[in-house]
């Protein structure tokens, strides 16, 4: 097993590339309730502790820090009820809105540019950071092809606005147009980069 005072390189995954960083060595002192509870996650997630401290270096700098001032926390419960107060056209609407409003500030926030790449980042951090079970594949036949099968179980209309929104994110950056199927239950769409 690796140490923390150990230089060496490690592999992080980003949209089936693998990419290779130099790492440094570091250390913390940090309060040892947390330290056994991190360390339970690695275990639980079958990773090093040292992946899971990179794991969460890496979602801080790269999402919560730039991210939080046009994210908060609601329970899952508020949003179900005020999507059912509204119609499917009003909540397609309601996406169009949003995504005008801050779509592209955030994409610009977290990533300096906005191409179906950085898109797709910004995707993958804000679907971890919702903690909800979710996939993302890409096409073995064509890379510029990507499928996100998110399973938020908040109700039809909640899938919807979800459906819609990435499909705004997406939209002008794609080749074709996006193509999603929506239940009580999950999300499944799927968007082609122009390659």
């Amino acid at each position: 097993m690796q140490t923390w005072g150990q230089a060496r390189y490690y592999l992080l995954r980003t949209s089936e590339k693998r990419l290779s960083y130099v790492s440094e060595n570091a250390s913390f002192r940090l309060n040892k309730d947390i330290i056994s509870k991190l360390k339970r996650e690695a275990e639980q997630k079958q990773i090093s502790f040292n992946t899971l401290a990179n794991q969460i270096f890496d979602f801080y700098v790269n999402f919560t820090s730039s991210a939080s001032a046009d994210m908060m926390p609601v329970p899952k419960a508020a949003l179900v009820d005020l999507v059912e107060g509204y119609t499917e056209e009003q909540l397609e609407a309601h996406a169009e809105r949003v995504y005008k409003k801050v779509g592209l500030d955030i994409i610009y926030q977290l990533r300096g540019r906005y191409d179906f790449e950085s898109v797709l980042g910004v995707w993958d951090y804000r679907l971890k950071a919702s903690g909800v079970p979710y996939k993302h594949t890409i096409d073995e036949h064509n890379k510029d092809r990507h499928t996100f099968i998110i399973q938020y179980s908040m109700g039809k209309k909640w899938s919807l606005v979800v459906a819609e929104t990435m499909k705004r994110y997406f939209e002008p950056l794609s080749a074709k147009k996006a193509e999603y199927t929506i239940t009580d239950n999950m999300v499944a769409i799927t968007v082609e980069g122009e390659g």
